[in-house]
């Protein structure tokens, strides 16, 4: 199985010549849908059948009981009614659909067109044809019809016993015998058989020509013929579809999607199942609905672009991160689904969007690590389809907590009066830490003069600050202490001071 390659969003991804995704034709609305003929699939919706094209377009409304299989280019589609399948239209080959505008069922055993003609029944139990547009070809009749064979058709039997031909044209042969046809079957390879009231046989040729033959059992197949070994069963059209090669479905963990000859994904891996592509539509399933794919052909493809991968953090905060879409000219403008996933836990992280595509996210990083590297998945959606799908890799750094220390450089006052103190700050991480230094301090009778200043500490490096006590009198119980914006300080307390 071929392994789906993914982007970080640290890397540029390169476009290809023609990058390629795909599109909902028709988007998953059916409970079921199958290749039922050439450019046509049949779908089910709430038990009712249709026909959909494979460019997409609506062909038959699913509203309909059933749709019969393609016999002579034409298929009827039909409702259940407590008199039988009531004939609502029929459907050609290239797509064309006729409506029947009257009440008419199909006889059971003939529910097929046959030389372009439907054998039916009326509502009020007269039987006749219907003709290629769903309309009476002829009068209709009390005697029953058969289908047509080689331009003709049986119709009634004894005392009503007639061919007719495709114009509805009666014709009734003379026997040899004097005799009156009481039966009959339809003609194979120009040749038929009658008989009399008195079971005496005969063969018909096309040319109207009877011969009188031995009496024999007759048993005739689907058209009413007879020596054709072709039996009961009609044989309705079977299509084989043209599958592409372009594209060939590939699953992976329970999901498929299709791969190119080359080994280039379609889409990420979504559908609960794939038919192949024909006549440049694929069925494909989706959350237990069935719809039509399409491929959709573009000059460039989906990629992020960031310019910071590597934050630094304090323990129990958060880093802003943030990064642009690029996105192919077939899908600007549209209303694309940008979605971030933690690739560990599942969980989806709110995105923010800007300007010109750009997202941003906030993430907490585990405080109980010194480093993280973090995988997040981003995803693109349009029209309920995954486009396109990366892996943005972040390394977060927990800053290390700033040491701080105290120094009386002089506990005597100089003759300036004053006292120094010298405070340092260290940084023991491998990060560059700025931050805001105070030094303050005091006591009964000495006054501190105190300083704030931001520092830049580079890695493994110190930093410090001095400043001073002004002393005039003996001082027993001086303080100073230092502070820092990341949280540290350190203290001194109870200082012995004395002046010049």
């Amino acid at each position: 199985m071929k392994k789906m390659l993914c982007s970080t969003l640290a890397v540029l991804l390169s476009a290809s010549a023609m990058a390629q995704t795909a599109d909902w034709l028709v988007t998953p609305q059916f409970d079921e849908m199958k290749y039922f003929a050439p450019k046509m699939y049949k779908v089910t919706k709430n038990n009712k059948v249709g026909m959909i094209g494979a460019d997409g377009k609506t062909i038959l409304e699913p509203q309909y009981d059933a749709i019969n299989l393609f016999y002579e280019g034409r298929a009827v589609f039909v409702d259940r009614t407590s008199e039988g399948w009531l004939i609502r239209g029929v459907i050609s080959e290239d797509g064309t659909v006729n409506y029947a505008e009257g009440n008419y069922y199909l006889l059971p055993k003939y529910m097929f067109y046959s030389e372009g003609l439907l054998t039916v029944r009326n509502e009020r139990g007269l039987y006749g044809y219907l003709d290629e547009k769903c309309k009476p070809a002829f009068d209709f009749t009390s005697d029953e019809v058969k289908p047509f064979s080689e331009g003709f058709a049986v119709v009634g039997e004894g005392d009503t016993f007639h061919w007719i031909n495709t114009s509805g044209e009666q014709i009734l042969p003379r026997l040899k015998n004097g005799g009156t046809p009481y039966g009959g079957t339809n003609f194979h390879n120009g040749k038929a058989y009658l008989w009399d009231e008195d079971g005496v046989f005969f063969a018909l040729d096309d040319n109207g020509k009877t011969t009188r033959v031995h009496t024999r059992q007759l048993t005739v197949d689907y058209l009413y013929r007879v020596d054709t070994d072709y039996g009961d069963e009609v044989p309705y059209a079977a299509y084989n579809p043209d599958c592409s090669t372009e594209w060939t479905p590939e699953q992976r963990e329970g999901k498929w999607t299709y791969i190119s000859k080359g080994g280039k994904l379609l889409t990420p891996f979504q559908y609960q199942s794939v038919a192949r592509f024909v006549d440049g539509s694929a069925v494909a399933e989706a959350d237990g609905r069935y719809g039509l794919l399409k491929v959709v052909d573009d000059h460039s493809t989906f990629y992020t672009t960031t310019g910071k991968t590597r934050h630094v953090f304090s323990a129990g905060g958060s880093c802003t991160c943030s990064f642009a879409l690029a996105v192919p000219q077939k899908w600007q403008g549209q209303d694309l689904n940008v979605s971030l996933k933690d690739t560990e836990t599942g969980a989806a992280i709110a995105l923010t969007p800007s300007s010109q595509n750009r997202y941003s996210f906030a993430y907490r990083p585990n405080g109980a690590r010194h480093n993280e590297r973090k995988t997040f998945r981003v995803e693109v959606k349009n029209n309920g389809i995954s486009l396109w799908q990366g892996e943005a890799n972040y390394v977060f750094e927990q800053r290390a907590r700033l040491q701080s220390k105290i120094r009386v450089n002089n506990a005597d006052a100089n003759q300036n009066d004053r006292c120094y103190v010298t405070a340092t700050v260290t940084n023991p991480s491998g990060i560059a830490v700025t931050t805001t230094v105070t030094l303050h301090g005091g006591g009964s009778k000495a006054r501190f003069e105190s300083k704030t200043t931001t520092l830049t500490i580079p890695p493994y490096s110190s930093k410090t600050i001095s400043s001073w006590f002004y002393v005039k009198n003996v001082e027993l119980g001086g303080w100073c202490s230092v502070s820092t914006s990341e949280g540290t300080r350190a203290r001194k307390s109870n200082l012995e001071l004395k002046p010049f």
